[in-house]
């Protein structure tokens, strides 16, 4: 009985490690130009019910940042990731900051965050590159 239960966790261990894997190559696929900006984990300071606030470390040069624009993604971009466009992320506002020296993405939104899931795909443009990038923001109460 054991064996069975330890088979299907590897299963799908196994499918949701090829899952993230397909969608991390495309997405590198989907980006035009060879780039050296790279993004870090999600970390969110907010909790259910409460406005969003997360922030994501950025990795990339001076010039890089200077010329960085983040803006949630394309109805196009969202379709073609599978990912639902949900009214909600209209209200997520993103900012380039630094926090302690460092180049980080500041995620806020005004009204309250209700559900436990939240999904997204952000757009980044700089200089000589551009990236689309999924996250997945799971909400503690």
């Amino acid at each position: 009985m054991k064996h069975r239960v330890r088979r299907k966790f590897d299963d799908r261990f196994n499918l949701l490690f090829n899952y993230k894997l397909f969608f991390s190559v495309c997405l590198m696929l989907i980006s035009t130009t060879s780039h050296a900006l790279n993004l870090g984990e999600l970390t969110v300071n907010s909790r259910l019910n409460q406005p969003l606030d997360a922030s994501i470390p950025v990795i990339a040069n001076a010039e890089e940042i200077v010329t960085l624009k983040v803006k949630l993604a394309s109805s196009e971009a969202f379709e073609r990731l599978q990912i639902p466009k949900v009214k909600l992320l209209d209200s997520l506002q993103f900012n380039v900051n630094e926090q302690q020296g460092e180049p980080y993405i500041i995620i806020t939104s005004k009204p309250p965050i209700r559900e436990p899931l939240l999904e997204f795909v952000i757009s980044l443009n700089w200089g000589n590159g551009k990236m689309l990038r999924d996250f997945a923001v799971f909400l503690s109460p």
